[in-house]
């Protein structure tokens, strides 16, 4: 039986994907949102690909089942924070591209398979905040065949309470500035969330 109960948030930032236009704003976006979660009094976890190691279906898996699986704590409150680029196949889901989503195809993230699998783990309250593009798939993107991340458990799968916010509408672009002047990029929908 789960003891206790914890707020917990995973901001997850991938500036520099396969074939796509880089994104230095997206680590200035996880830095501010894992900086504003330990002001809030949340265990934080940062996965980016700031240094050597990309952002990859094992690495997340493994962060987040290290959490997820603690037989200790029941999380209360589980913010998952994403920014990066993304498509959507319609408008009820999303991928989220991982860094070799172009020469393997599972690797992203696709929303409604994570947060389904999410229930086994049982967190009381989970907010997603998405800051990537909701662009339609085209023939570039139609091999993508997104990861739910997770795995079941022997537990129960319990529904939570499920906030869900988005960057941009189905079919839409989200925004990062290039600041040139400071050398500093920001991603538009994290920088007003924070």
């Amino acid at each position: 039986m789960r003891k206790v109960s914890d707020k917990v948030l995973f901001t997850i930032a991938v500036s520099r994907p396969e074939k796509l236009e880089p994104l230095p704003g997206a680590l200035v976006a996880a830095t501010s949102m894992e900086a504003w979660a330990k002001e809030a009094k949340f265990l934080s976890y940062a996965i980016t690909d700031d240094g050597p190691e990309d952002v990859t279906v094992e690495r997340l898996n493994k962060a987040f089942t290290q959490v997820l699986d603690n037989a200790a704590v029941a999380i209360e409150h589980l913010i998952i924070h994403f920014v990066g680029h993304g498509v959507a196949r319609d408008a009820d889901d999303q991928f989220l591209l991982l860094s070799h989503w172009w020469t393997q195809p599972m690797e992203s993230i696709k929303v409604s398979k994570f947060m389904r699998l999410l229930q086994y783990y049982q967190p009381k309250r989970v907010s997603l905040f998405v800051d990537a593009c909701r662009s339609r798939q085209t023939v570039k993107t139609e091999e993508i065949d997104g990861s739910g991340i997770l795995f079941r458990t022997h537990e129960e799968p319990q529904e939570f309470e499920e906030d869900r916010f988005r960057a941009a509408p189905y079919g839409q672009e989200s925004y990062m500035v290039y600041d040139n002047a400071s050398g500093s990029s920001f991603c538009l929908f994290s920088t007003v969330l924070v």
